[in-house]
């Protein structure tokens, strides 16, 4: 495996182990869009943001890297870019049916109660 890939990985690893520290002091949804005032508008559960977002971090990484180790790099790129767009929304979704039950809400109640709504 290419050096890039392997350090792409290893951040991922990280990132997992850094959230497992953490993982007492998450709320059981956390925030992760805010509106321009400074509002939570859209939440995941803790389980996704901790190893959801690391996974697809370390698919694309892993995909982009051997798809720019071909000789047609530009081509390949361009492929890869929508295909890993694709990956990403179709684990958003796989994740949206397995801890939410296929409903999927831009924000929880118990996080508008909590933050407040404008």
């Amino acid at each position: 495996m290419k050096k890039h890939i392997m350090i792409g990985s290893l951040i991922c690893v990280v990132a997992v182990l850094i959230f497992l520290v953490f993982w007492g002091k998450l709320p059981s949804d956390v925030p992760i869009h805010f509106d321009s005032n400074g509002n939570a508008n859209s939440a995941l559960p803790k389980p996704v943001v901790v190893f959801g977002t690391p996974a697809i971090c370390a698919i694309l990484n892993i995909f982009s890297g051997f798809a720019l180790m071909k000789k047609k790099i530009i081509i390949r790129s361009l492929l890869g870019f929508p295909i890993g767009i694709a990956i990403g929304y179709l684990i958003t979704i796989l994740t949206s049916l397995v801890w939410a039950k296929g409903y999927y809400p831009p924000c929880v109640p118990e996080l508008i109660s909590v933050m407040g709504n404008v």
